[in-house]
């Protein structure tokens, strides 16, 4: 696995995971009237 492919994944997981979840979470969030969503994450270089 070279140095791209790691940070793809890495990207993958912490960017495109997040609005997945965000958007899974949309129609309970909604049917609530609110709601918090904490984002929380680092990159080890």
């Amino acid at each position: 696995m070279t140095s791209v492919d790691k940070a793809r994944a890495l990207f993958q997981v912490n960017a495109f995971g997040l609005i997945r979840m965000t958007q899974a979470r949309r129609p309970v969030r909604r049917a609530k009237q609110g709601g918090r969503i904490v984002s929380v994450s680092s990159v080890l270089a």
